[in-house]
């Protein structure tokens, strides 16, 4: 059962990062006003799309224990 957790936890995290992702995306493109923001918010977007995929990397592949 944790481990279902643990799963659930990591697609939840994948969700709302992408839910966000596409949000600016469509504020950004659509609104004429965020035109001057449009290179700092893909910076930040692609921060934590780096951030997310590390944080999924080490929560599912863990340290290794060497035998």
């Amino acid at each position: 059962m944790a481990r279902a957790e643990r799963i659930g936890n990591k697609v939840l995290a994948g969700v709302i990062a992408a839910a966000f992702i596409r949000g600016v995306g469509e504020v950004v493109a659509s609104d004429k006003r965020w035109r001057g923001w449009r290179e700092p918010l893909v910076r930040t977007g692609l921060a934590g799309l780096g951030g997310l995929t590390g944080y999924l990397a080490v929560t599912t592949f863990g340290r290794r224990r060497r035998r």
